[in-house]
């Protein structure tokens, strides 16, 4: 609370000043004789009805919101905190809501269905912010986790073994043979991995025999996302679980003991955990903002499925999830059921049990292409909404449950509310008309107390997992994808883009992709020219003598308008910039690890410590000076590992804080070795970075940065 109240000292003296320019504006431009009494404004009857200074008592909730959403931080997350807030964001939604439908705008027919659409989609929009908090009030994280302790302490689940499917799909060779490596070394209660390769490649099979992996192999005429393969290893498999991952996945050494436990329950059928990225998202990446707006996913995974879990509606994934083999053979296999939500749902309606473990117990590679992600993105929605369309009989939701059906129904079509978001404003902008009939001054009234808590609340309820307007810039992204998948048009880019992260998933270079970039590119010449010709030449006629150009009048709600069309350019923006793809260098990301070491390279013998160790590679401090030249074999041998060298190559020699370092890269190391680097970087998801939980207006602080900083276009 002492740094809320210090927050509050420097913030104060703030809102007052923004206070007082609300309340006097007007007046503000008279003094500075931007405004003649006499004179027609540029925004007309809307500036005129401005907020007058005698209405003073009307700002006290907008004034009241602001304060409370700077002090929300230093509040604890207590049931008796939580509910009040709640009720304060829908009661003050409720409130702006019905003051919208008093100022549609009049006239025409069609300009009411306008202001009725674009009402639609702000409720649209909301809905979909605030339904998830409303069965969240008991959000417990830990609530899994301190049973799954529980009964690890208690020895249940200990007989039980579980297989490991790794699920080949276009990843490359380096990645499937780290799964297959990393998934070989999960302890005694694996019963063996299996590689299901979809496309049938050679090169795969050998590698998956090298290793003692059995493999069950499609061929490239067969439909990756068919059922065929996975019941032949369903069939040829007599383990009691399996745990599913993809080949860009990494588990994590405690996955089938944190997991097994809970399958004491004869009743769970599915246990699902987070799909959780350790690099960056290419889109926030180029903002820089990578780790701080949470990550893709972040608000399904680490807050939906939690609530979802408590009220039994927990959405099964196509991967990260342990399965129990009897239920799938009761269910009659995957013909009946192929993985994702529509396996869930059909197992619930059988009467099976599904839970949700928020513990990273396997990481992924993220897309490093934009094109990459927006293929992920929207095969994602696809799937859930045929398994929506797909609901089997008996499936009756439990209390709580339905509430967060309709939030995921309008999830689904909130990127083509977001078209309409956009397009209308700019529309009525050029043609003159409102959408909103009311003042700017009356606007600042009825809405700024909403849109601050909506910006607020949401974030502080769900423990920073969500972030209204990096939801909107999400939803911005997928949009005309999805509306040309809609359509029956190829929604991406042509061909197949890797998902992960080896050379050929990453850009060469920097790179815009006009197939993918376009329509924000001309949204945002479309509201600059829009601008332009409403206000740009108009401001030039009053300050040439001849005045060539005509003023048109203003309208009330033209203020309104321009505010709203400014913010969409904002978001465009942001969506242009998150589109732009960078060269990424590292085939693996750097883990800040210091371990010591020994280096032997001939006759010489060298004592270090290695930092920022990689899959491919790290550097290592030298306690004394020595010189080594480019490309010389070494070997390499790391505390508390055994005893056999790593084989390590020289890359380069410099210098760092006053202290030579050598950059090393590993050479041709064996899949005893490989586990062992793969256990000693990720075990206990030390490759994993969390967001820190800010305030939203630091958050927004962080992207504003980021665009002036304008990395995808600078650097």
């Amino acid at each position: 609370m002492g740094a809320a109240l210090r927050r509050l000292g420097w913030a104060l003296p703030l809102l007052a000043g923004v206070l007082i320019a609300v309340l006097w504006w007007r007046q503000l431009l008279l003094l500075t004789g931007m405004l003649s009494e006499g004179s027609l404004s540029l925004l007309g009857n809307d500036l005129a009805a401005a907020t007058a200074p005698g209405e003073l008592l009307l700002l006290l909730p907008t004034l009241l919101a602001a304060v409370l959403a700077l002090l929300l931080p230093g509040l604890p997350a207590r049931s008796w905190t939580r509910l009040p807030l709640l009720v304060l964001l829908v009661l003050s939604g409720a409130r702006y809501l019905v003051w919208r439908l008093s100022v549609l705008p009049s006239g025409s027919g069609l300009l009411t269905a306008a202001g009725a659409l674009i009402l639609l989609a702000e409720l649209a929009a909301v809905l979909t912010v605030v339904l998830p908090l409303l069965p969240g009030l008991r959000y417990e994280p830990r609530r899994r986790s301190r049973e799954v302790d529980s009964l690890l302490a208690a020895g249940a689940g200990e007989t039980l073994r579980a297989e490991v499917w790794v699920l080949a799909d276009d990843q490359s060779p380096r990645l499937v043979r780290r799964a297959l490596v990393a998934a070989g070394n999960l302890g005694p209660a694996l019963a063996g991995v299996t590689l299901i390769d979809r496309r049938g490649r050679p090169e795969l099979q050998t590698l998956a025999s090298g290793l003692g992996v059995r493999c069950v192999a499609g061929s490239a005429d067969d439909d990756p996302a068919g059922p065929a393969l996975l019941q032949r290893a369903l069939d040829s498999g007599d383990s009691d679980l399996i745990a599913v991952l993809t080949a860009d996945m990494v588990p994590l050494g405690d996955l089938l003991q944190r997991t097994r436990v809970l399958f004491h329950n004869p009743s769970l059928a599915l246990l699902q955990t987070p799909d959780t990225h350790f690099q960056s998202e290419c889109y926030n990446r180029n903002l820089g903002v990578d780790v701080i707006i949470p990550k893709d996913r972040e608000f399904f995974y680490h807050y939906l499925e939690v609530v979802r879990d408590a009220h039994r509606a927990v959405i099964a994934c196509d991967r990260a999830f342990v399965l129990r083999r009897s239920a799938i053979v009761a269910l009659g296999g995957f013909a009946t059921a192929p993985l994702g939500q529509r396996l869930g749902r059909r197992l619930q309606a059988a009467g099976w049990d599904l839970a949700y473990l928020d513990e990273t117990l396997c990481l992924a590679e993220a897309p490093r292409r934009f094109a990459a992600y927006l293929q992920r993105r929207l095969k994602a929605m696809v799937a859930e909404a045929a398994a929506l369309a797909d609901s089997p009989g008996g499936l009756r939701p439990a209390p709580g449950a339905w509430i967060l059906q309709l939030h995921q129904r309008l999830s689904l079509a909130m990127p083509l509310v977001r078209v309409v978001l956009v397009l209308l404003p700019l529309l009525a902008l050029l043609l003159g008309v409102p959408l909103i009939e009311a003042p700017l001054g009356q606007v600042v009234v009825q809405a700024l107390p909403f849109l601050i808590l909506l910006q607020a609340v949401p974030p502080w309820l769900s423990r920073g997992h969500q972030e209204p307007f990096w939801n909107a810039v999400v939803q911005a992204l997928v949009a005309v994808p999805l509306l040309r998948h809609l359509l029956g048009r190829r929604p991406a880019a042509p061909g197949v883009v890797p998902t992960g992260s080896s050379s050929a998933g990453a850009a060469p270079r920097q790179s815009l992709s006009l197939a993918l970039s376009w329509p924000f590119l001309l949204l945002e010449l479309g509201l600059i020219a829009v601008l332009l010709v409403r206000y740009g030449l108009p401001t030039l006629a009053l300050l040439l003598p001849s005045q060539p150009f005509t003023i048109q009048p203003g309208y009330i709600g033209e203020g309104t308008l321009l505010l709203w069309n400014l913010a969409n350019g904002l978001l465009l923006l942001v969506c242009l910039l998150c589109s732009i793809d960078q060269p990424v260098l590292r085939q693996g990301d750097r883990v800040p690890l210091r371990l010591a070491a020994r280096l032997r390279l001939g006759e010489q013998e060298l004592a270090g410590v290695c930092r920022d160790i990689s899959e491919t590679g790290m550097a290592l401090i030298l306690e004394e000076s020595r010189a080594f030249p480019p490309g010389s074999g070494a070997e390499l041998w790391l505390e508390g590992l055994p005893a056999a060298p790593w084989p390590v190559t020289v890359v380069r020699g410099f210098q760092a804080d006053g202290r030579a370092m050598l950059g090393l890269r590993f050479e041709a190391l064996g899949p005893q070795q490989e586990a062992q680097l793969l256990g000693l970087l990720y075990r206990g998801g030390l490759g994993v970075v969390r967001p820190p939980t800010l305030h939203p207006l630091a958050a927004a602080a962080a992207v504003f940065q980021g665009l002036l900083r304008a990395n995808p276009v600078l650097r």
